[in-house]
């Protein structure tokens, strides 16, 4: 017997009766390899409702006020104007405003000013409503501002992958994420004023990494390392944070069989109130006496794996 490792062939040398049973001896060691198709499907939903109402007032006299909310005109610089077209002035009109965080006080007798809620806002309000009413000597004024924003993501990534048995095999789809670091020690350890900077790389995306192994009655043992992540500008000053979502197990599945590798629900609810004391906290009423935010942030993760056996349509008798 000699072997032949170009052609992969071997050259056998025996008598012709002898010839037929070293035959089927070497077609029982000529066996194809199984090959495994692994298809996995990564849902990845990310859902986040904000909810945000607030109301501001101003209350404030002709001669104390505050000048943060409305804008009152300084009388100071009052000017003669034509108001009827007859071309002779025939009121007084103010040209300019006080200043944004002036004050005015008045020093003659007893007067009431007042700003609630005075330095909260909605942040990009989708309805901005402005009522003003006079109550005596008094006008009030009332700012009311809200939103409601929702916002869903749903990634759905199906990697599909085929390896032989005992094989492992990886697939990535992502990005690499430039990460500078900037070392300050440098500056001082090598004399110079210049920190040094260095750029890495962080990789991002859908990563399938298993090595199946098909046992005797034809089921799939696979070893699965399924993950996730995603880059997030961070509101620190280190730049980025970086989202994963992963799964490592070990599963025994039929052929053609899906199996859920991990699945993950996470569910964060805020809720920010800010207001007027003892008048915020009342039932209902509360909401007219300050601000109220609401955010629900839910994530759903789901993996699932179907191994496919991939059997040889070469039949070993005819070699075809």
């Amino acid at each position: 017997m000699v072997a032949d490792s170009t052609s992969n062939a071997l050259v056998i040398t025996e008598i012709s009766s002898r010839i037929s049973r070293v035959e089927d001896f070497v077609k029982g060691l000529d066996i194809r390899t199984p090959q495994v198709s692994i298809q996995a499907k990564i849902i990845f939903v990310d859902r986040t409702d904000v909810e945000e109402l607030g109301i501001k007032y101003d209350l404030g006299s002709p001669t104390q006020f505050f000048n943060q909310l409305v804008t009152r005109p300084d009388p100071r610089t009052a000017k003669p104007v034509d108001t009827n077209g007859d071309g002779v002035p025939d009121a007084l009109v103010p040209q300019s405003n006080f200043s944004p965080d002036q004050v005015i006080v008045d020093l003659g007798g007893n007067s009431l000013a007042a700003i609630a809620n005075a330095n909260q806002a909605v942040v990009n309000p989708a309805l901005n409503l402005i009522f003003s009413t006079a109550i005596g000597n008094f006008d009030l004024t009332t700012f009311l501002q809200a939103l409601q924003r929702v916002d869903l993501a749903d990634v759905q990534a199906e990697p599909s992958i085929t390896t032989l048995d005992n094989r492992p095999a990886e697939i990535l789809v992502g990005d690499r994420v430039p990460i500078r670091v900037i070392d300050v020690s440098a500056a001082s350890a090598g004399g110079s004023n210049v920190p040094r900077a260095t750029v890495s790389f962080q990789q991002t995306g859908i990563n399938l990494r298993v090595t199946p192994h098909v046992t005797a009655n034809r089921q799939v043992l696979m070893e699965v390392h399924a993950e996730r992540s995603s880059v997030k500008p961070a509101s620190v000053d280190i730049g980025f944070t970086f989202q994963t979502q992963q799964a490592d197990n070990q599963i025994l599945v039929n052929d053609g069989e899906t199996a859920v590798v991990g699945g993950l629900t996470v569910t964060e609810v805020t809720v920010t109130k800010s207001g007027i004391p003892f008048l915020v906290d009342l039932p209902i009423l509360g909401k007219l006496f300050g601000f109220t935010s609401q955010t629900e942030e839910r994530r759903d993760l789901l993996i699932l794996v179907t191994p496919h056996i991939i059997d040889d349509l070469v039949t070993p008798s005819t070699g075809k």
